[in-house]
């Protein structure tokens, strides 16, 4: 996401979702983009396992929003999420 932008390629897997980027080199999903009212309006989504310095602690600090997709109910999470 720093470097490269002008090798990465992007999709959409149908008209309303998110856009996903993806490296063009390796393939690699990186990033999506989009805007969903019920998350305040425009938002990033970073796949965790393309940060190659992250370190545990901080992604045990980072903020984490379940959604409930199981049930198309995306405002909410699910009644169980310790298994997630």
């Amino acid at each position: 996401l720093v470097t490269g932008a002008d090798a990465a390629k992007s999709y959409h897997k149908h008209p309303l979702a998110p856009l996903k980027h993806f490296c063009a080199e390796c393939g690699v999903m990186t990033h999506e983009t989009g805007s969903a009212d019920y998350m305040g309006g425009d938002f990033v989504g970073v796949f965790i396992a393309t940060l190659d310095d992250a370190e545990p602690s901080e992604l045990a600090a980072a903020p984490v929003r379940y959604s409930d997709g199981r049930h198309n109910n995306w405002q909410n999470p699910p009644a169980e999420t310790r298994y997630l």
